[in-house]
């Protein structure tokens, strides 16, 4: 995709490339979701010159080179970048790095590396700075280091940052001619030297004692490097090429590097080389074993190994340090490739032979006492002295007469118990139906293989569904759906913060608010009853003094006339005088229409409290009207849903057994 003029750095974070523009100006941002098609998302002008950039979370970092700043850019969204910050640098910042809360900035001109406290993006601060060699052209950080090459005192230095108030140089080493870039992966330091046309590799594990581990020629002025896992990637600006070196075999690891063509590795193996310098190659790619002389193969160097590549030789334990027989995924290992006994002893490996006989003949072994073999078992055997045996094994269950089977030697239909030792039973100590219990959940299940993760309580029948469970906290229950699983309509909640929603209608023998007191919130409750009517009325007030004329305009709510019908009207004209003699009154001279009302008092500025009701009117209402009287089904003729309101027992309840009652007061 193309960029602006001359782009001068890149940095990458996710599904997006940031792009800083020299000869332009300008920050670009672009989607790289699709890398065979990226795109651009957004931009935003920058100061004079932008030499580098550096991205961590939501923002981005961007020195400028002519105007000696650093700009700190939200991100937050990638198609609009916003200037959230800035703050003057040294002259000619050339390349920042950025970790936790701070930036690093090296400017070239004055030979400095400043550290900025960014934790505040919209006011960042110097915390330090401290001198560097000749020319800074690159810095990289990891852990409590900085990295710093000098293009022009040809050297590497390590500060440490760890006080950015006091920065102090750890050690240094003199590098290639004229070093141009620095990338840190790990124990090692990654340098490419523009002048030299050479990639070094430097063991930074002691930055006091800095020691090169390996080199190797590059392209024509090489002027960036990056590292990721095994391998070194090299730009070089003369010679237009990207050059990939494979850092596990001998670079950075203290040994010679090896040519790129592998001389000497084939198909049979490579004579008498030394294990540590096969590491990051697969072990499979060596046949004979026994080629690898020397040296010690770690785990890391025989992952899913297949046994059956080893042809020959033998591996002795010491060339596999603690090994981890799950390694070996595939394959046999012959007797050839093991070390082993023919001895009927303790700790030795015994191997078969070519009839798959046991070389020393019988093994025999003893458990405790109680079984003579391994292909039988005593009468009377104790459980405990046979656990990690399969219950098949023994075929007479009467010969298990003392101890514990343990639940792994149990077939999946034997009964379990529960937490505190009882087996699973009804409250009449018997199972109906079809019960499954998954994960806390206690379901009528007729569809086999079904799971959730959800916890509560479900019933699944006939294309009948219910679902009562836990949801973010708070309790929900659902209906039937369409489709199984059911219970997908959600028809009540009650959340965690104690709020009860419902979906349709709700009926109840009665209703009241219960607060704290307001007079007495320690020590008494107030309540108040819910106000009803036959009707689904909505209820509107309020007071209002009308102009000097009499008249004064009410405005409902903007939905209601959408939402009611059948309007009614009271006013009440409130007057503090004692003047007995005078009689005021209002009334409604025009009636709703555009969600108002205007109403008109006997004399001006007189103070009207006005009620206002409706009938709803909504689609639910409409269709879901509440009736006021209607007979009972025959099966409820004759009971009541409160008997104890009139006096009736129990057993004339419509319900099983009736609901508790809890007046206000009630203990």
């Amino acid at each position: 995709v193309a960029t602006g003029s001359f782009p001068q750095s890149v940095a990458v974070s996710g599904s997006f490339a940031y792009v800083v523009n020299y000869s332009s100006n300008t920050l670009q941002v672009f989607n790289i979701s699709n890398p065979a098609a990226p795109t651009l998302t957004g931009s935003v002008a920058t100061e004079s010159n932008p030499q580098s950039v550096a991205v961590s979370g939501s923002f981005v970092y961007v020195v400028d080179y002519s105007s000696f700043t650093l700009q700190i850019f939200s991100i937050s969204n990638p198609a609009a970048p916003t200037l959230a910050g800035s703050i003057a640098t040294e002259y000619s910042p050339i390349s920042v790095a950025v970790s936790g809360s701070f930036a690093y900035v090296v400017n070239s001109d004055s030979n400095t590396l400043q550290v900025f406290n960014i934790s505040n993006p919209a006011a960042p601060t110097l915390a330090g700075s401290v001198a560097t060699g000749s020319f800074p052209q690159s810095v990289a950080v990891s852990g409590s280091f900085a990295y710093v090459v000098n293009n022009g005192s040809n050297s590497l230095q390590v500060f440490n940052i760890s006080n950015p108030g006091a920065i102090t140089l750890a050690g240094s080493v003199s590098t290639g001619s004229s070093p141009y870039s620095v990338a840190v992966s790990g124990a090692f330091a990654h340098v490419v030297n523009a002048g030299a046309n050479t990639l070094q590799v430097f063991n930074i594990s002691n930055p006091g004692a800095i020691t090169p581990a390996g080199s190797a020629a590059t392209g024509n002025f090489p002027c960036g490097v990056a590292v990721s896992g095994s391998f070194e990637y090299v730009v070089n600006y003369s010679s237009s090429t990207l050059q990939v070196f494979n850092a596990a075999i001998g670079v950075g690891f203290g040994t010679p590097l090896l040519s790129s063509s592998l001389a000497g590795v084939s198909g049979s193996g490579l004579t008498g080389v030394n294990a540590t310098q096969l590491s990051g190659q697969p072990a499979s790619f060596y046949t004979n074993a026994s080629n690898i002389t020397t040296g010690t193969l770690g785990i890391a160097q025989v992952p899913n190994l297949d046994a059956s590549k080893i042809t020959s030789g033998t591996l002795a334990l010491a060339q596999i340090p603690n090994l981890d027989a799950s390694k070996i995924t595939t394959g046999t290992l012959a007797n050839v490739r093991t070390t082993g006994s023919n001895l009927s002893t303790p700790s030795t490996l015994v191997l078969r032979d070519a009839s798959g006989n046991f070389a020393a003949g019988t093994i025999t072994a003893t458990l405790n006492g109680n079984a003579t073999t391994a292909t039988s078992a005593t009468t009377a055997t104790n459980a405990n002295q046979l656990n990690g045996q399969s219950a098949s094994f023994y075929t007479n269950a009467s010969n298990l007469t003392t101890g514990t089977v343990g639940e792994a030697q149990l077939s999946s239909n034997i009964p379990r118990l529960n937490a505190n030792t009882n087996y699973f039973t009804g409250f009449d100590q018997v199972f109906e139906g079809i019960i499954r219990v998954r994960g806390g959940i206690i379901t009528d299940d007729y569809q086999a293989g079904w799971n959730t993760t959800d916890l509560g309580l479900y019933s699944a029948r006939s294309g009948h569904f219910m679902r009562f469970v836990t949801s973010g906290g708070g309790f929900v229950w659902y209906s039937d759906g369409t489709v199984f699983p059911g219970g997908n309509a959600a028809r009540m909640q009650l959340t965690s913060g104690g709020n009860l929603s419902v979906v349709g209608s709700l009926s109840k023998g009665g209703g009241s608010f219960k607060i704290d007191h307001p007079l007495d919130p320690e020590n008494k409750f107030l309540y108040h009853s819910f106000v009803e009517s036959p009707d689904m009325m909505n209820v509107y007030n309020g007071n209002i003094t009308t102009d000097a004329d009499g008249y004064a305009t009410i405005t409902l709510p903007d939905y209601f006339e959408a939402l009611n019908r059948d309007f009614r009207y009271q006013l009440t004209v409130i007057d503090e005088s004692d003047d007995m003699e005078v009689f005021l009154w209002s009334k409604v001279v025009r009636e709703v229409k555009d969600n108002q009302f205007t109403l008109r008092s006997s004399r001006g500025n007189l103070k009207v409290s006005w009620q206002v009701t409706g009938i709803r009117k909504d689609a639910w209402a409409e269709k879901n009207r509440i009736p006021n009287s209607v007979d009972k089904p025959a099966a409820e003729k004759g009971k009541y849903l409160h008997p104890e309101a009139f006096d009736k027992p129990v057993s004339q309840s419509i319900y099983s057994s009736p609901a508790p009652v809890s007046q206000p007061g009630s203990k």
